[in-house]
């Protein structure tokens, strides 16, 4: 399948969870008796829900290093937020122990690593 239309099928799907649950909210909602704790408890609900929705579960960068005098570029994925030790760590640990230094780095979404990540062995796509 192709990346694009993976990622609007994800999107679509996240959608439809949203409003089903928002949905049984409503309905459960509707057997209160005050508007206003209707009103609050519908809203923090409807916050958590779309927060556990939509959320990036995990982060990717694109990154530049140099190693043993060579250039390089690659993308990463880690499960949460990390520092420039821990990208440098993990390249160092990709190219068999070689120092590593990173040059330049910045996040990138899921869409844009998916789009340069071949799905068959995770490099780049010649």
């Amino acid at each position: 399948m192709n990346v694009k239309t993976r990622h609007r099928l994800s999107l679509l799907i996240r959608m439809l969870v949203f409003v089903a649950l928002s949905g049984i909210l409503s309905l459960v909602m509707s057997t209160a008796t005050s508007p206003w704790v209707i009103t609050m408890t519908a809203v923090v609900l409807s916050l958590a829900v779309s927060y556990l929705t939509f959320r990036e579960r995990d982060t990717f960068y694109f990154v530049s290093f140099t190693c043993n005098g060579s250039q390089g570029r690659c993308y990463l994925r880690f499960h949460e937020r990390v520092s420039l030790d821990e990208i440098e760590k993990k390249l160092t640990s990709l190219n068999s122990g070689n120092q590593t230094v990173v040059c330049w780095y910045e996040r990138v979404s899921r869409y844009e690593y998916e789009l340069n990540i071949s799905s068959e062995n995770g490099t780049l796509p010649s």
